[in-house]
């Protein structure tokens, strides 16, 4: 780790980072516009067919059919900045599984299938591994995603053989009634300083080593998720970029998009545009908006100053939507927020 990279984040820290932040009254009135109406919230009647996404922050969802669960990345510890690039964070240690455990009971995780990782950063795959060895579910991502489940020997072989799997046949297993797919896709845009320290386009180390430190957590392959059920197509973008050619050929019932940094990116108008129009996609929330170096309870809060501008990047995506018409039912979730799918 260079040393100027660890004073840039020390800096960063002191001048910003201690700071938390709360949306206004007013911007609280403005986003409960935009949440699920209770049609989507009411839960359908036992015969009909159904899947329930909840969401809990940065990019973790959890989609549940009734018979089967997929988590996507599945971040709950949530550690400050300050204890990654100093401390460093163990998600084995007897207090990180305890956290995962509490988490795996509060929201019911206990019927997973599989955990999947949109790439490999801190926000994405630190609990995925253990979450994944916990409840006995598969870990799908790349390589640097298995290699994150060092210590985890039965998760980790599994993760290996899933990516070789989909690496020679394209194809994961299903899952119940849910068809996962991976497209691979562009991290969001990055300043050059940060892009270094998080290891954007690298990978994980053969070597990871816990307790492991911010720079550990390399991005690998960032991906598009697409889950399809016959309840209908569910596309999750972790990261603010264009949409791949392939995913542009898929119909979307819903779109979790990120918007983290959307109002810095020059691109901002054809990201959305591509990822929104380009998947026809029916109904979208935007995710990865909130501080995920801060713990929640029940609610989730806007970044601290030099991260983002949570409001900001949410109201731009309400804007553009409006202004590209693109057809699409627009809405905002908050921390263990649900809708329904159904037939």
């Amino acid at each position: 780790m260079h040393k100027y990279s660890l004073l840039l984040i020390l800096t960063l820290f002191l001048n910003g980072c201690v700071f938390n932040r709360n949306f206004s009254q007013k911007q609280l009135e403005y986003l409960d516009n935009f949440r699920p109406n209770a049609e989507l919230t009411t839960e359908p009647e036992d015969h009909l067919q159904h899947i329930k996404v909840s969401y809990f922050g940065t990019s973790t969802l959890l989609l549940d059919d009734g018979a089967t669960q997929i988590l996507i990345d599945g971040f709950f510890s949530r550690p400050g900045l300050l204890r990654l690039i100093t401390l460093g964070f163990d998600p084995n240690s007897a207090a990180s599984r305890k956290r995962l455990l509490d988490a795996v009971e509060t929201y019911s995780l206990s019927n997973l299938s599989a955990v999947v990782t949109a790439h490999s950063h801190h926000d994405h795959a630190m609990d995925a591994p253990l979450i994944a060895s916990i409840t006995g579910a598969d870990l799908i991502g790349d390589v640097s995603t298995c290699r994150l489940a060092y210590g985890l020997n039965d998760t980790q072989k599994r993760c290996y053989e899933l990516f070789n799997q989909r690496t020679e046949t394209g194809l994961l297993p299903p899952y119940g009634n849910f068809t996962i797919s991976l497209i691979k896709a562009a991290h969001t845009e990055l300043p050059p300083s940060i892009r270094k320290l998080v290891g954007l386009n690298q990978s994980v180390s053969e070597d990871v080593d816990y307790p492991a430190r911010l720079w550990d957590y390399a991005e690998g392959e960032s991906y598009s998720i697409l889950i399809e059920h016959p309840v209908g197509s569910i596309i999750v973008q972790a990261s603010t970029s264009l949409a791949a050619d392939e995913l542009q050929q898929i119909d979307a019932d819903w779109l979790f998009m990120s918007v983290a940094r959307l109002t810095s990116l020059e691109d901002k108008r054809q990201i959305f545009e591509s990822l929104v129009k380009g998947t026809n996609a029916k109904n979208i929330v935007p995710i990865h908006w909130d501080d995920f170096t801060r713990q929640v309870d029940n609610k989730l809060y806007p970044q601290k100053y030099f991260m983002g501008k949570s409001f900001a990047e949410i109201k731009l995506f309400m804007q553009l939507n409006h202004e590209l018409d693109s057809g699409a039912n627009a809405y905002v979730m908050d921390h263990g927020d649900y809708i329904f799918l159904r037939y």
